[in-house]
């Protein structure tokens, strides 16, 4: 039923005990891709209109370069990523139903503030006037949305961690990023990151 589907969603999960990595720490697993210079993202819950807003941006910059190393993760049981997916046209996406991979790079649980506070709501009426909304959820709101650019020895050279549930991918920063790295071998002094508090 998806009153009870909605009521999953509010589940905390368990909070990492460690913070994310940091640009110049290796990253936690190599399971996100080929060796090489990658992109790691991993997204709120399936149905969240921030979360489709990141994939459907993400597509939009693959289609300019197809091989682009990126993998999306996310928390969604496989039957309902799926059907996410499909909904909001989607299907090529390179999103998989990972929820422990969240854990193994300690993606941080956030505060009712982060996804219920102002900016966040104002952002999803902003996404509404597009076209992008609330859909059957599968997830928990209380984890937050992060993306890692990995280089070629394996450390992180740049990471975002969102202030709030709004605050936008930057896409072609992140992009550029991999294309600095691709373009020179995929090693290099780790980069900065963008981020904001966490409660």
């Amino acid at each position: 039923m998806r009153w009870l589907a909605e009521l999953r969603t509010f589940a905390r999960p368990g909070r990492p005990e460690e913070p994310p990595p940091a640009p110049g720490e290796l990253a936690p697993d190599e399971s996100a891709g080929a060796a090489g210079p990658r992109l790691v993202i991993f997204l709120r819950h399936a149905g969240c209109p921030f979360a489709e807003d990141t994939v459907l941006a993400v597509e939009a910059r693959r289609r300019q370069w197809p091989s682009a190393p990126a993998v999306l993760y996310s928390e969604a049981e496989p039957p309902e990523l799926k059907r996410w997916l499909r909904a909001i046209g989607a299907q090529g996406s390179a999103v998989r139903a990972d929820p422990g991979a969240f854990d193994r790079w300690r993606v941080p649980r956030t505060s009712p503030g982060h996804f219920l506070g102002p900016r966040s709501l104002r952002g999803v009426v902003r996404l509404r006037r597009r076209g992008i909304r609330n859909r059957y959820p599968s997830g928990t709101r209380w984890r937050s949305a992060a993306a890692f650019v990995v280089d070629g020895d394996g450390r992180v050279a740049w990471r975002h961690l969102p202030v709030h549930a709004a605050d936008p991918l930057p896409v072609e920063t992140v992009f550029s990023r991999l294309t600095d790295l691709t373009a020179h071998g995929g090693g290099g002094p780790a980069a900065d990151s963008a981020e904001g508090p966490y409660a």
